[in-house]
């Protein structure tokens, strides 16, 4: 993690913290941890990494998913905050981050988790925990959909989804996307190849142009080196999949599409372009690239590319 973060800096590119509140991956005893011991997680986390642009701080707590076993304790705690409702203990986690990552406008603060935009059950969760959340005032800075199976699903069915938690007002990030194709075979075959590339190809221009959807990871990039079986765009020694070619290719000539602000983290207002006398371009400012029109000699910044 002292490696990603300090690549962060580096390269000024985000990072993500990932996960505070989760019931697995954890030490054996976490189950029984107090109250105290949990704070003691927080700020251990907050003094190493103060600065770190997103944290997962919940992940995966819909009932059959993976919620922390420590969620009792947590409720505890929710009640004597005021909040209410099966999703309190989750909410005390947001107020917990948010009283040692101050600034919601430096680090972002995200709820995870899986099939809340492909499968109905854990979409409407999602939706009423949105609901809950915005009633009750929660800390939260965006909802992340991993979305694992968004590939086997139609487009529209996932951007509906997409959708419907994006009008509770929350920003939507896609944490886990992959595209699955070679079944068991270790070599992608030419079909597997050509399905993985137009499954991206209809797919991420719908997340890319969609208002709310605040950035995209791909989870996993080598062919036998990822969690499932043939999600990986590249071969082990660096060749593209087509996938990977038609993203290196798609994402450059759109990087000025109306895409939306990088939910919180800067926003701007709709600038119109002058049919003559400006044009658009990429200067690095505070150490950063920065797209921008030039006009009659000033510079007036659109977004902020790498902040994603």
């Amino acid at each position: 993690m002292d490696k990603i973060a300090a690549w962060s800096k580096k390269t000024g590119n985000p990072w993500k913290f990932h996960t505070l509140v989760w019931g697995q991956q954890q030490p054996s005893d976490a189950n029984s941890a107090s109250y105290a011991t949990i704070e003691k997680w927080f700020d251990a986390v907050h003094t190493r990494y103060p600065d770190v642009q997103m944290i997962d701080v919940v992940n995966e707590a819909y009932p059959s998913h993976a919620p922390a076993g420590y969620k009792g304790v947590l409720g505890t705690e929710a009640t004597k905050s005021g909040y209410t409702g099966e999703f309190a203990w989750i909410f005390q986690a947001f107020k917990m981050a948010r009283a040692r990552w101050k600034d919601a406008s430096k680090t972002k603060l995200i709820y995870n988790d899986y099939n809340n935009i492909e499968y109905n059950s854990e979409n409407t969760w999602q939706v009423n925990f949105c609901k809950a959340a915005k009633a009750q005032n929660v800390p939260i800075d965006g909802i992340g959909v991993q979305a694992h199976d968004a590939w086997k699903l139609k487009t529209s069915d996932v951007k509906a989804k997409i959708d419907a938690i994006a009008a509770t007002g929350f920003p939507v990030y896609v944490t886990e996307y992959d595209i699955g194709q070679n079944g068991s075979n270790a070599t992608p075959t030419a079909h597997d190849d050509t399905n993985q590339k137009n499954i991206m190809a209809d797919q991420m221009p719908m997340f890319w142009m969609h208002p709310k959807i605040a950035g995209v990871t791909y989870w996993g990039i080598t062919v036998g080196r990822t969690w499932r079986t043939g999600t990986g765009i590249e071969s082990s020694s660096g060749v593209a999949r087509p996938a990977l070619t038609w993203l290196k290719d798609y994402i450059p000539k759109n990087l000025n599409a109306p895409c939306p602000p990088t939910a919180g983290i800067e926003s701007r207002e709709p600038v119109a372009l002058a049919k003559s006398g400006s044009s658009m371009v990429v200067r690095q400012v505070a150490g950063r690239l920065v797209t921008g029109v030039e006009r009659d000699g000033q510079f007036m910044e659109l977004s902020a590319l790498g902040r994603r």
